[in-house]
């Protein structure tokens, strides 16, 4: 037998307890194979060493089964659609080469909780041998060195980002003291000539001419009276 097809227990509503232990050959169950077994309350596979894959559909009434043993197979996912994990008394799935990705760790930890039994994952290689019912619901695709990496970039950009924007700053505020030294020397540019040097230098007052400059200006200021005052 190297697989359970469709309805291969057609007939039997009757049956409880089906045992499928060593089965050499049989490497895969597929869609409703188990269909028909309304009653069917223990299921035994163990040690079917080439068994990989079960179908997420192939039980009918996967909710009324109460014993399931998967152990020694050759399963790398178990299908959370299976059956009602939660209604089981009795779970085995040690022996397995289980992948916990997203999927499996979303529900299995919390399932592995209500059973004393030592179920690990062997892939991905960052969680070999680790007790998946130890492991968090809370699943992520990268492994801890990939995580690390990923923070110490993302503090790196944030750094960068920083030091550019530093960089803008400091460019442009010399640039706008600058613009505010031309606009005050602008206000206090000379508006006319008062008198050139050459006649300051012949006038009656002490010669100042090496403080003067080339011409001498003036500039206006506004003034006013107030209202009542001659």
């Amino acid at each position: 037998m190297m697989e359970l097809a469709t309805s291969s227990f057609d007939g039997l509503n009757s049956l409880e307890i089906l045992q499928m232990t060593n089965e050499p050959y049989l490497h895969s169950i597929k869609l409703n194979a188990f269909s028909g077994l309304t009653n069917l309350r223990k299921l035994n596979l163990s040690s079917c060493h080439i068994l990989e894959k079960i179908n997420e559909n192939a039980f009918e009434y996967g909710d009324r089964l109460e014993i399931l043993d998967l152990s020694n197979c050759q399963l790398k996912r178990l299908p959370q659609k299976l059956v009602a994990w939660t209604n089981l008394k009795s779970l085995h799935i040690s022996g397995n080469p289980l992948h916990c990705d997203c999927d499996m760790l979303s529900f299995l930890p919390e399932v592995l909780r209500k059973f004393p039994i030592n179920a690990t994952c062997f892939t991905p290689p960052w969680l070999f041998d680790k007790n998946i019912m130890q492991l968090s619901e809370n699943c992520t695709t990268l492994n801890e060195s990939q995580l690390s990496i990923a923070i110490i970039g993302a503090s790196l950009l944030f750094l960068t980002i920083l030091l550019l924007l530093g960089i803008c700053i400091g460019r442009h505020f010399p640039l706008c003291n600058k613009i505010s030294s031309n606009k005050y020397r602008s206000r206090n540019k000379c508006r006319s000539q008062l008198y050139s040097k050459p006649f300051l230098i012949t006038s009656p007052i002490n010669d100042k001419s090496d403080l003067l400059s080339e011409q001498t200006c003036y500039t206006t200021a506004n003034h006013s009276t107030s209202n009542g005052m001659l």
